[in-house]
């Protein structure tokens, strides 16, 4: 009888996931505890904050008074989305693992429709439309992600799934089986499962009903709720361009350690290393002067990375002025 219920309805994990997020962190953990799905794991887990997250974590894990069973934990170290969503996996007891952004806000019926779905498509991999918020918390709409499209392109001549949407995704626990940490940091996570997903040939469905606040944060390059047009705001905003690409290069690194031994997939290796690349130069051109900058150029192999590289020849301070009097412009123009 006991095992029956267990199958019916199976111990599923809700993983939070933060760094340095002190200011979002309770209503994130608020959205975990409401959840309606039982029987349920949350573990709250922090990648090492120099704020007061953690400390937020423990004192309302200590608390709580629900039904769920709730854990807050840390990372020795900063290790970066990817490895700590490993490290939590070796730590959890549920058959399916719900990721959730210290940031963002889930509804409270996010576990039971996603655990739902799972059990009825038997994939293992599942995300949902979401409701896009502000800084604030105001909500501007639900939303659809499009996805990744540079991972993507790389299974442009395989069947092309839709892309995970990070912060609303959930996993069946075999998903993270004989995996390897990440020797650099990745951020990415969302990015590594897809892939994953892809080679393994795994199903990515989609839940259409949105079940998490999304979070626009100013701060993001992802999901910047503003544009950016000051010329202190598009330096600002390439030095963060040269950090993704960093990240980028971690990801395609990973990748390629992964498919290093695999015959099978040597068009996707191709394209990963085209993304691997051009990441490269986005990250190098920042850290260069005139003569490393034209010595890139002389890197190009296609015209996206020409493109890239021309205009950002003279240097951070000439882009950033033409491109934020040209912004001015068109700005005035369409007004």
């Amino acid at each position: 009888m006991m095992q029956e219920s267990t199958q019916e309805r199976p111990l599923v994990t809700f993983a939070l996931f933060a760094y340095n997020q002190e200011k979002y962190i309770r209503e994130a953990i608020e959205g975990a505890f409401a959840q309606t799905y039982e029987p349920l794991e949350i573990i709250l887990s922090d990648d090492c904050s120099t704020d007061r997250t953690f400390e937020i974590m423990r004192e309302m894990a200590s608390e709580y008074k629900g039904p769920h069973r709730v854990v807050a934990r840390k990372t020795k170290q900063n290790r970066g989305t990817f490895n700590h969503v490993l490290e939590v996996y070796g730590e959890m007891s549920g058959k399916l693992m719900i990721l959730s952004a210290g940031d963002d806000i889930s509804y409270e019926n996010r576990c039971s429709v996603i655990v739902d779905d799972w059990k009825k498509s038997g994939v293992k991999v599942l995300f949902s439309n979401f409701e896009k918020i502000s800084d604030s918390g105001e909500s501007l709409g639900v939303d659809e992600s499009s996805g990744d499209k540079e991972i993507m392109g790389w299974f442009s001549a395989e069947k092309r799934q839709e892309f995970n949407h990070g912060a609303t995704t959930a996993y069946d626990r075999c998903m993270f089986d004989g995996l390897p940490y990440s020797e650099t940091p990745v951020f990415s996570e969302d990015a590594v499962f897809y892939f994953i997903a892809s080679i393994r040939k795994y199903e990515i469905r989609k839940v259409r009903e949105p079940l998490v606040k999304y979070r626009q944060s100013i701060n993001s390059i992802s999901n910047a709720s503003h544009p950016k047009i000051g010329k202190s705001d598009i330096e600002d905003f390439e030095r963060k361009i040269s950090w993704m690409a960093d990240s980028y290069i971690s990801l395609c690194d990973y990748i390629l350690r992964f498919l290093s031994n695999d015959f099978e997939h040597v068009e996707i290796k191709k394209r990963v290393m085209k993304t691997r690349r051009f990441a490269v130069i986005r990250k190098e051109w920042l850290r260069r002067d005139i003569l490393g900058r034209l010595g890139l150029i002389l890197m190009c192999r296609d015209s996206r990375e020409f493109r890239f590289l021309a205009p950002r020849l003279l240097g951070l301070n000439y882009f950033s002025t033409v491109k934020s009097r040209s912004v001015r412009m068109e700005k005035t123009y369409r007004s």
